[in-house]
């Protein structure tokens, strides 16, 4: 936690407020951040940042009414309405000063700080980030995260920058050897830059070129790291904090849900209705509407043409879902080429065109890796990358022409049997009740692989776990497995 505090150190002002019976997040948490942030405080040679603490008694993890009704509760009272007031006042005080000594130096000085609202960053010479996983940020002072070699580990970034804050800056970047790759946006890109005027940078020893302050750079590692902006790369194979995961990254943009339509009736209506109930789910935590589909929708509504990229869960995999056949197992002969594409990591034993035909008694066992599962028992849910084509010759792209419009993340939902469906339906259930969360919102990895144990004997009832690596692949290291 201390390193991760670290990251808050820019900050000019942290109010922690906890109530004193949270029972929820003990305030054990919140006194030991406290603690640690008065630590930083003390150390810092520009006082930076000032900590508050207000532990309320007789309060839980939430409450609307802090001393009389409808006060404003926990964020909006009048202890909390003052703390906005000061954080408003500090910030007009520091624009003011900051002008006033930029404007001695330069006429066109002033200009920049009044383009840029004076940001923290650009007048700060040393900065590190602590990372633990590249979606669990979207960066700071003009520097991202965007893989880690080994992610949920802690990992650093620090950067050492001098010369004059506004030009001829030469900059110094190291990291801690798991750093797979950083985006580094220059002042022209980023508002609140700290390579706001740099002329020199240096990553873990290697000088970058910096002349196109109006491009991005994006710094990736072999052995030494190297400029990798114009590395053409299919989009499918890489993974990006934009669908990164874990599962619950997929609530991080629109959504839909779309459920497959298998020949067996049973099996049908139940996928249906594992799809609807994870639909109510979504709008009972978040108060908003998720479109629910068949695969047959999905495909005469054209969803799979669309530049943009939504985030899908598919219920059932490609032997039982049309529409995730199509993304993942494109056939020319049967589908028009659809602009969006996906990749799954589960393997499918899966003849395409039986599928199309609607053929009885298709193969919909699976294999994750060198390990196979044929128990009708066996049920799997797993993130998948989906993203947008690349050019017309092929579906390669820069790293650079990467954004969150042309990538996107999936889930699937798979089972051999109806009752797998169910089995793996268990941990759609929310948590904490009656504080609904979305499901498989939370502890959930890349993949879980579980079967009828999970009634009985809960999480002992999953065969397998863990993450996928940065190239969308099975990795013994990242994986939990009852076979291995």
């Amino acid at each position: 936690m201390d390193k991760v505090l670290a990251n808050m150190a820019t900050n000019e002002r942290i109010h922690i407020r906890v109530g004193g019976q949270d029972l929820t997040t003990h305030p054990y948490y919140s006194r030991r951040m406290h603690r640690l942030l008065a630590t930083i405080e003390r150390k810092s040679s520009n006082q930076r940042p000032y900590v508050t603490y207000d532990e309320v008694n007789g309060k839980q993890h939430w409450w609307w009414d802090t001393l009389h009704e409808n006060d404003g509760g926990v964020l909006n009272d009048e202890s909390m309405r003052n703390y906005y007031a000061k954080c408003h006042e500090t910030h007009q005080k520091y624009y003011a000063n900051a002008t006033e000594i930029v404007a001695k130096a330069d006429p066109m000085e002033k200009m920049a700080v009044d383009n840029f609202n004076n940001s923290k960053c650009i007048l700060t010479d040393t900065l590190t980030i602590n990372v633990v996983h590249p979606s669990s940020h979207s960066g700071h002072c003009g520097i991202r995260v965007m893989q880690l070699k080994r992610d949920y580990r802690l990992s650093a970034v620090t950067v050492q920058c001098d010369g004059h804050i506004f030009a001829n800056k030469s900059c110094v970047i190291s990291t801690d050897g798991n750093i797979e790759m950083l985006l580094l946006k220059p002042h022209a890109l980023n508002r609140d830059s700290i390579l706001y005027g740099v002329t020199e940078l240096v990553v873990d020893t290697i000088p970058f070129d910096v002349s196109k302050q109006d491009e991005p750079i994006y710094v990736c590692w072999r052995l030494d790291p190297y400029d990798c902006s114009n590395t053409l790369l299919y989009p499918l194979q890489v993974k990006l904090p934009f669908n990164n995961g874990p599962m619950r990254h997929i609530y991080s943009k629109p959504l839909l849900i779309v459920y497959g339509t298998p020949r067996d009736r049973v099996l049908r209506l139940t996928i249906k209705d594992l799809a609807v109930y994870i639909g109510n789910m979504h709008v009972s935590a978040h108060h908003s509407n998720t479109r629910v589909m068949s695969d047959l929708e999905y495909k005469a509504a054209r969803y799979h043409m669309n530049s943009n990229v939504a985030n899908v869960i598919f219920v059932g995999g490609p032997p039982m879902n049309k529409a995730m056949l199509q993304l993942c197992h494109y056939n020319h002969n049967h589908t028009r080429n659809p602009t969006q594409h996906c990749y799954s990591p589960v393997h499918f034993e899966t003849n395409a065109q039986d599928v199309i035909d609607g053929k009885e008694g298709i193969d919909s066992h699976f294999s994750i890796g060198a390990y196979s599962y044929t128990s009708n028992d066996d049920a799997v849910i797993y993130t998948l990358p989906v993203a947008t084509a690349g050019d017309e010759k092929g579906n390669y792209k820069k790293f650079k022409d990467f954004n969150e419009n042309s990538i996107g993340m999936g889930i699937c939902i798979h089972a051999s049997s109806a009752a797998g469906y169910l089995h793996i339906s268990r941990l759609a259930w929310s948590v904490v009740p009656p504080m609904v969360r979305s499901p498989f919102a939370n502890y959930f990895p890349d993949f879980i692989v579980a079967n009828s144990n999970i009634w009985s004997r809960g999480f002992d009832g999953v065969e397998s776990a863990g993450y996928w690596n940065n190239q969308w692949t099975y990795d013994p290291y990242l994986t939990y497995n009852k076979k291995a």
